[in-house]
């Protein structure tokens, strides 16, 4: 019988952009990442199991959910209920948190976009991920070619990307091997998901070599590049509110998908769209 958690956690895993418990479960953490099988997790999302409060934090992030923000305080308020009774919540709990769940969450304008996005993400699972990292010049690649429809072969994308024919050859096969790239004939291949938004694994469920890994090739294609435009503010808050400000944040970033193109033109181009919040001091 499903509890307030196991509709809670579906609702955020729909959200997440995930259809189904099997698609979240293997496609973006699997045991790797939850920690659990996946029959377990199952029993979660059918209200037979209620996972151990450390556990919460794994899924947050499994989720994409920032911590403090309000859907993942709806989450955690979730797990609380099903705890403690719908009554002990309402006379114990609820008063102690109702400011936390109180904060600004999305706008109507925002949730209908989110809705959007979540139908066009696709995450990358976390063996793509290593193999997106092999190298630099396969990072490379599978930046490019997740942004295009057409069908490349080595000697076509190592012109492009000004690199060594074997070594786009050789990433192009690890690519594929990954089913990051799919060959069409011998020496062709296309990404079956560059009209997509892709997202890598929750960085803090992965290997810190990765994630260093990953960082210095990030750097290494931004100062390659050309700054065109750059806004900053600095403000005052409150750092609990401030967090809603964070989920917000992310989407207004993902939206720059909406200008996205998959084929060439005389005009295209490469773009990396980043936002910081950066805490400067206690004040």
């Amino acid at each position: 019988m499903p509890t307030t958690f196991s509709a809670a956690l579906i609702k955020a895993r729909k959200e997440a952009g995930f259809p189904t418990a099997y698609r979240f479960y293997h496609d973006a953490c699997g045991a790797s990442g939850l920690k659990i099988s996946y029959r377990t997790y199952l029993l979660l999302e059918q209200g037979k199991l209620l996972p151990a409060f450390k556990k919460l934090h794994t899924l947050l992030l499994a989720l994409h959910l920032v911590t403090a923000s309000s859907p993942a305080n709806e989450l955690v308020a979730a797990w609380l209920k099903s705890m403690a009774g719908e009554n002990s919540y309402d006379q114990l709990l609820k008063p102690l948190i109702s400011a936390a769940m109180d904060g600004r969450g999305f706008s109507p304008l925002h949730k209908a976009v989110k809705k959007q996005l979540a139908e066009q993400r696709y995450y990358i699972t976390l063996a793509q991920f290593r193999a997106t990292l092999t190298d630099y010049d396969t990072y490379l690649c599978s930046v490019a070619l997740a942004n295009d429809t057409g069908v490349w072969s080595a000697e076509s994308i190592a012109k492009a990307l000004k690199l060594k024919v074997p070594a786009a050859e050789k990433a192009m096969e690890t690519l594929a091997r990954a089913k990051i790239l799919k060959r069409v004939k011998k020496g062709q291949y296309m990404c079956p998901m560059a009209s997509m938004i892709l997202r890598y694994p929750q960085l803090s469920t992965v290997e810190p070599e990765l994630r260093s890994r990953l960082r210095g090739y990030h750097n290494k294609l931004i100062d390659s590049g050309t700054n065109l435009w750059r806004q900053g503010i600095t403000i005052r808050a409150d750092s609990v509110d401030f967090h809603n400000f964070f989920p917000l944040l992310g989407q207004d970033i993902e939206t720059a998908s909406s200008y996205g193109i998959t084929e060439r033109t005389s005009t295209s181009a490469i773009y990396a769209v980043e936002a910081k919040v950066i805490k400067l001091l206690d004040f």
